[in-house]
This record gives structure tokens, sequence and C-alpha cells, in this order.
């Protein structure tokens, strides 16, 4: 599996085989100041750009979504390649989080004023968590975010990471 980095200045580059690649300067990009990134057990690289949508790059080629797929904004702030095959993310604005299916994207029904979701985690049971700058944690259950009852209240400070221990 390929390591992914994301720069300050919004370019990417990839490491395979002791050898660091610039995805974003090739001559192939398809554009946008990219904001976040994640391999995926394939060898592939989700790029969130803050900008121009989700790009995902495998074996030179590029695939994208945006806007005209179903999603609200063009700017991506967070990313998960789930276990199961499936991508998480959440958009800069509007505050929502998505599940990419299939090449499908579906948004994620959620009630209450979250704040910006700054990160994502999956538990070893395939709990999809998220936690954002208003200081909720909440969990996915059937395409719904849910509040954490042991919580009971959001947190005072912005959530910025969440791990899950694999015993759950």
């Amino acid at each position: 599996c390929a390591l992914p980095i994301c720069r300050r200045d919004g370019r990417v580059a990839r490491r395979d085989d002791h050898e660091w690649t610039l995805i974003s300067g090739s001559t192939n990009w398809p554009g946008g100041r990219a904001s976040c990134v994640a391999a995926d057990a394939n060898g592939g690289v989700w790029i969130g750009t803050s900008d121009h949508g989700l790009k995902y790059f495998r074996d030179g080629a590029w695939r994208e979504w945006s806007q005209q797929d179903g999603m609200a904004g063009e700017g991506v702030r967070s990313l998960l390649p789930a276990s199961n095959g499936d991508l998480w993310f959440a958009l800069l604005f509007p505050n929502q989080l998505y599940r990419l299916r299939d090449g499908m994207v579906q948004a994620v029904t959620n009630t209450t004023q979250l704040g910006a979701i700054r990160t994502l985690a999956e538990a070893a049971d395939g709990t999809i968590w998220i936690g954002t700058s208003a200081g909720h944690v909440q969990r996915v259950q059937d395409m719904t975010l849910i509040a954490e009852p042991a919580i009971g209240r959001s947190i005072s400070l912005s959530v910025r990471s969440l791990h899950a221990t694999s015993d759950g």
C-alpha cells in the first residue's frame, strides 16, 4: 500500500518502493488544492481537495466525484477508507458526512448542528465515528448520525483526532 502525504501548499506525493512521486504535479493531475489524503487496501490514493471535490488515483488513472455526483459542495475535509471498501468523507461546507460505495455518493442523515467534521475513525466492529469542531462525538447507525449516549453532551473543545482500539 502506498504512503500518501498532503503538503501545506495543497500538493500530494506518494511513496512506493522507497521512492517519492509528486502526484499533484504530474501532467494528468485533474486539478484542485489537496486538503487530505488516505491510502486504501488496493494501493490507491484518495485525495480530498478544498475546491475540486474528491479524487482517486490508482494505476496511473484518476477518478473524480463532485457536486454533479450528489455532493453538496466541492471542499473535502476528512477521509476514511473503511475495511469493507467503502470510503467515508466529510465536506468543508456544508458540514456533511458521506459514504461512497460502488461509485455512488450517499449523504448521512444528520439532525443537529455539528460544526466541522474534523476526524473519522472505524471501530473494530465496523462502526464509523466522527469528531467535530464543536466537540461532538457521534457514530453512524443505519446512515444516520447518532450522539454517543455515554458522552451525553458535547465536549467543550474541538475533537481533532479519534482512534479506535482493536478490542472495541
